[in-house]
């Protein structure tokens, strides 16, 4: 997060939100995505399995909080993105986000290939979620824009690209697993 306002700076609409709101709302999705990794990870531990219908529920939370964070900051300070720059907005918000979030998905990969997850896509998974939320907090103290079209394509969208990155690492993981045995 830290970097994304030193190199990038903060968003213009800062004040419109107020900076108590701004960095609440950003913190906030920062641990529930921190919470949702930690949630995967703690499945890959023998004997403190989570329930995988409480872990599902925790992740639809968790893109709610997302939605909900996105709803509040759009009624707050309503920002389109200029019509003629719509597709480069969008590409620069989504590969940014989606950057940020390689690093805690490789932390949280890392963790979890230690463990021994039942079932190491849903694990994946859940880790590049909650990676990508916590990406998405840091992008979200930089990106001007609030239109639900740019926040729900880009942002949104590398979100659930980083989740299908992680979904893709748990799967390597089992394939790798499996060639091992035979």
């Amino acid at each position: 997060m830290a970097l994304a306002l030193v190199g990038f700076g903060i968003r213009v609409d800062y004040e419109i939100l107020g900076p108590r709101t701004a960095w609440a709302l950003a913190l906030t999705q920062l641990a529930v995505g921190y919470l949702l990794a930690i949630a995967g990870l703690r499945m890959v531990i023998p004997g403190a399995l989570l329930a995988a219908g409480s872990v599902r529920l925790a992740a639809i939370l968790a893109i709610l909080s997302h939605v909900g964070i996105a709803a509040f900051t759009f009624q707050r300070s309503p920002v389109p993105v200029a019509e003629d720059r719509v597709w480069e907005l969008w590409a620069i918000c989504f590969l940014i986000t989606f950057l940020m979030s390689l690093l805690p998905l490789a932390v949280a990969v890392a963790f979890a290939s230690k463990g021994l997850p039942c079932n190491p896509i849903f694990v994946g998974t859940l880790c590049g979620l909650g990676a990508g939320l916590a990406g998405e907090a840091a992008w979200r103290m930089h990106c001007h824009y609030t239109s639900w079209e740019h926040i729900l394509a880009a942002h949104t969208g590398a979100v659930l690209a980083a989740a299908l990155v992680g979904a893709l690492a748990g799967f390597l993981w089992q394939r790798r697993q499996i060639a091992l045995r035979i």
